[in-house]
């Protein structure tokens, strides 16, 4: 996990100083859910309980965006509830190119400590 957030701010940084611009300042935007249980995007209930999602989003110069997902149980027994606690991470770039609008970007995931040993994940879209 280490490794991967020194990835993430090697890149943020990569693109604040090629920005070259000297008077931007990055938007953060932080925010907080709580969801009656954790519903995975197929309609699988993962966590049958109270979940609370926290997002923090940070604009940077030329088109990227760093954001940090990260989704904790609410059992009242501990931090790791079961398959519901999650650390996500993404590095997304959006923009212009041969008149097209462009999204595109990298994404981890790590559940924690349900699956030990096959708990990371990377996608790129």
């Amino acid at each position: 996990m280490r490794r991967i957030s020194i990835v993430f701010a090697a890149v943020a940084l990569l693109g604040i100083m090629v920005s070259g611009t000297a008077a931007f300042e990055p938007n953060f935007t932080l925010s907080s859910r709580f969801w009656s249980q954790y519903v995975g995007s197929n309609g699988l209930v993962l966590h049958n309980g109270p979940e609370m999602q926290n997002d923090l989003s940070i604009g940077l110069p030329m088109g990227f965006t760093l954001g940090l997902t990260h989704f904790i149980g609410l059992n009242g027994s501990s931090l790791s509830s079961g398959f519901d606690d999650e650390i996500d991470l993404n590095l997304d770039w959006a923009g212009k190119a041969l008149g097209l609008n462009l999204n595109a970007g990298v994404f981890y995931l790590d559940l924690y400590p349900v699956l030990k040993g096959s708990t990371n994940m990377w996608q790129m879209y």
